[in-house]
């Protein structure tokens, strides 16, 4: 993640880039926030 865009690696290797303003708590958040997460769902989702 950088100030712009969510960035996630999937397990196939493809890359997903999402715009921080489709989330804004994200886009709000400081870095501390931002690196607080944990997989979900057996790895399906991301918290």
């Amino acid at each position: 993640m950088d100030d712009v865009a969510l960035h996630l690696v999937l397990a196939d290797g493809r890359e997903v880039f999402s715009p921080l303003v489709w989330f804004p708590t994200l886009q709000n958040a400081n870095r501390a926030e931002r690196e607080n997460w944990r997989l979900i769902g057996r790895g399906v989702g991301v918290h």
